[in-house]
C-alpha cells in the first residue's frame, strides 16, 4: 500500500499553517489528471489535517507543454488545453463525490487569467524578473529543475526555457489571486516550485506579499517498502 510523505514550508507550518482557505493545486501533466487513487488520498489527508479546501486546475497553464513540445500555435494549443480542462473538471468533481470531502470549489486558470487585477499580476512579475537577480534566478532554477527531469528536451532548450518561464510567472500572478480571496496554504502532490518555497521561507521578500505569507505543503504517495 502507498505510504505518504508530507514537507512543508516553513516547516513552523506543520504545528501551525497561515491563517486563511486552503487550496491543492492540480496539473494538467500531458493532458492528464494524476491517479485518482492519489487524488482520493491527497484529498484525504487535507481535509483530516488542515481542514475545507478548494482546488486550482491548471489547465490555461499547460498550453506551453503544447507549445513548446509539440510546436502548436498558441490558438490551437490554448484551444487544447481548455477542452482538455473541461473533461479534466468534470473527472475532477467526481473524484470529489467518490471521496465523501463534501462541497470543494473548484477554480481553474482559465477563468482566473479574466480576472480583474490577474493580468497587472503578471505584468508586475515580469518587470520584476528583469530587475531582480534573485527572483530570476529562482525562476531559472525551476527551468533548471524541469530540464533535469526531461532529459530528452535538452536539445531543444533555446525554445522551450520561455515557455517555462512564462509558465512560472502565470502561475504565481494566479496563486496571487487567491491570496487576494483569503487563500493561504498551498498543497500540491508533488514538488513546490524553488521560488515558492524561497517566498513561504522568507528568503524573497519585497516582491509579493501574498505569496510571501504562504504555507506550503508537498503531499507524495511512495510505494511501501518490502
Amino acid at each position: 500500500m502507498p505510504v505518504l510523505s508530507v514537507r512543508v514550508f516553513p516547516e513552523s507550518s506543520r504545528t501551525g499553517p497561515q491563517p486563511g482557505k486552503v487550496f491543492i493545486g492540480i496539473s494538467l501533466k500531458a493532458g492528464m489528471l494524476p491517479r485518482e487513487d492519489m487524488l482520493q488520498q491527497v484529498f484525504a489527508w487535507t481535509l483530516r489535517q488542515l481542514g475545507p479546501f478548494s482546488l486550482l486546475l491548471g489547465d490555461h497553464l499547460n498550453r506551453h507543454n503544447y507549445s513548446a513540445f509539440e510546436n502548436l500555435p498558441e490558438d490551437v494549443a490554448e484551444s487544447r488545453a481548455i477542452a482538455e480542462g473541461d473533461t479534466a473538471a468534470d473527472i475532477l468533481q467526481r473524484i470529489v463525490e467518490n471521496s465523501a470531502v463534501g462541497t470543494v470549489p473548484i477554480y481553474r486558470a482559465s477563468e482566473l487569467v479574466s480576472t480583474p487585477g490577474y493580468a497587472k499580476q503578471r505584468d508586475m512579475l515580469v518587470q520584476r524578473l528583469g530587475v531582480d537577480d534573485q527572483f530570476r534566478n529562482l525562476i531559472q532554477r525551476g527551468v533548471d529543475v524541469f530540464m533535469t527531469r526531461n532529459a530528452r528536451l535538452r536539445a531543444s532548450r533555446a525554445s522551450v526555457e520561455p515557455h517555462c518561464v512564462a509558465y512560472q510567472i502565470e502561475e504565481l500572478a494566479i496563486f496571487e489571486i487567491l491570496a487576494e480571496k483569503g487563500y493561504r496554504t498551498l498543497v500540491y502532490p508533488g514538488a513546490q516550485l524553488p521560488v515558492m518555497k524561497a517566498f513561504a521561507c522568507g528568503q524573497l521578500t519585497h516582491v509579493s506579499p501574498g505569496l510571501e505569507s504562504m504555507s506550503l505543503f508537498e503531499v507524495r504517495l511512495h510505494r511501501e517498502p518490502k
